[in-house]
């Protein structure tokens, strides 16, 4: 008789035990025991949940962050790079596009876009852009082929900068997902139907809010024309806008819209020297551009004079001449630096004009410029002044390059001002030009067009009250 260990007894039995024990779960179980409950019998466990696929966008002027802290910044993307992300947040250039780059996306702009920055995406249909909810307000529409920045909002919607059209920030509108995706299609319409209205750009309120009827937002407008029937409509490169005409205290009102006015100017084509290289102001606005190498045919190179040709004309009293469309007809007005006396005795610059129905003048301001300085000559014009008149602006200018029988002058408000920025080159045509002798504004003159909405060559653009008024003088 064999003898067993001590306690071999034992775990026999516990072994058979286990055993029976696994034999009823798997016939209960339908051999597929775990921590279910007897509900869960006879029900497959589900597959393991598969990763969300990268989406596909467009990526413009940002700055990534490195995946991991400490790490090295990927290169900073400037033009558009067709780019893949990952749910978090993390994105990737496709293959073959430069620069390539790996990197995380900027938490702030996957909460929400910024105008022209970030993610990007092209309308891929008409859409309705809706203010405020996804099925808020209509305030406009993406065209095909108009390119927007945007931001996840849910399943069924993006949250989209609309372009251009922000009073300071981005104007946040809803679309609709399915309308918008990263295949570039050709470039939308330039126009669409419709009379077009010239006027001051300003802003338009939209909607209105209980209880006293306050707009939802505003809507900037952009230089050029607009659509006037029972609404308002701006549209540009694929992007419209859109508000009732009238309504203030329940209904939207379009202040000082006046069809007899004339075109609002917009920034000229200047070409600039940035971080990245030369480019032209090719659009509404400063985010509008063209990457450039050479300076384009018929521009002119911005030249810093040796001498201020503003403060030389201020010592001997001369005269220019503005080719003027202020009394709806183009014309030469002669306008000479004199000083003024004001009504304290002091004595100040002054460029007046005599001859019309009253003297009108401006104050003249003569900056103090440093050595570094990028044009060598500006001024600031406070006015028109005259008896009868309280209107007062205010318009600083540069000089931008001076010629033989005329100063190509640059409207120089502080924030067009850029100092990060050279300017380098400029339209001559869309830039005003202060002839030195009438023979030269007259040679303009005669073969400018005479029609009330173009723009001639170096035509003078006063304060924007003054323009067009459709009287005989300035007020």
């Amino acid at each position: 008789m064999t003898r067993r260990a001590p306690g071999s007894w034992l775990r026999r039995l516990v072994a058979l035990a286990l055993g029976a024990s696994l034999v009823g779960c798997l016939v209960g179980c339908g051999g597929s025991c775990g921590n279910g409950t007897d509900a869960d019998a006879g029900r497959a466990a589900p597959p393991p949940a598969l990763p969300a696929p990268p989406q596909r966008f467009w990526l413009q002027d940002v700055q990534l962050e490195p995946l991991t802290p400490g790490a090295a910044a990927p290169p900073e993307v400037h033009l558009p790079v067709h780019v893949e992300m990952q749910p978090d947040g993390v994105v990737r250039s496709l293959p073959g596009e430069t620069p390539s780059f790996e990197g995380r996306l900027p938490a702030a702009l996957l909460k929400e876009p910024a105008d022209r920055r970030g993610l990007m995406l092209y309308a891929q249909r008409l859409v309705e852009l809706h203010h405020g909810k996804p099925d808020g307000l209509v305030i406009g529409r993406l065209y095909p082929g108009a390119f927007a920045s945007v931001a996840p909002a849910g399943d069924a919607s993006w949250l989209v900068a609309v372009p251009r059209h922000g009073d300071g920030e981005a104007l946040l509108t809803y679309a609709a997902k399915d309308a918008l995706g990263d295949t570039k299609l050709p470039d939308p319409p330039e126009t669409i139907p419709g009379d077009t209205h010239f006027d001051f750009g300003f802003g338009v309120p939209f909607g209105s809010l209980p209880p006293h009827d306050q707009p939802q937002g505003w809507i900037q407008l952009l230089c050029g024309g607009v659509h006037v029937d029972s609404r308002v409509r701006q549209y540009y490169r694929g992007v419209e806008i859109e508000v009732e005409r009238d309504r203030m205290a329940g209904r939207s009102v379009v202040f000082g819209l006046a069809p007899e006015r004339g075109p609002t100017p917009c920034l000229p084509r200047y070409v600039y020297r940035g971080p990245h290289g030369m480019f032209v102001h090719s659009g509404r606005d400063v985010l509008d551009r063209t990457d450039v190498d050479t300076i384009p045919p018929g521009y002119l190179a911005v030249v810093k004079p040796e001498k201020d040709p503003i403060r030389a004309a201020v010592d001997s009293r001369s005269a220019v001449y503005w080719l003027s469309g202020t009394s709806g007809k183009l014309e030469c007005e002669e306008w000479r630096f004199l000083p003024r006396a004001q009504r304290d005795g002091s004595v100040v610059h002054g460029l007046v004009r005599r001859g019309a129905r009253v003297d009108a003048w401006y104050r003249v301001d003569l900056p103090k410029l440093p050595k570094e300085a990028q044009f060598g000559s500006s001024l600031s014009l406070w006015g028109p002044i005259s008896d009868d008149s309280t209107i007062v602006c205010t318009e600083p200018f540069a000089v931008l390059r001076v010629d033989a029988d005329r100063m190509y002058m640059r409207y120089f408000p502080q924030a067009q001002s850029w100092p990060e920025r050279e300017v380098v080159a400029f339209p001559p045509d869309e830039v005003e030009q202060w002839f030195l002798t009438r023979a030269a504004c007259d040679a303009v003159r005669r073969v400018a067009p005479q029609t009330r909405d173009s723009l001639a060559p170096g035509l003078r653009r006063p304060c924007y009250r003054n323009v067009w008024r459709g009287n005989t003088g300035y007020w």
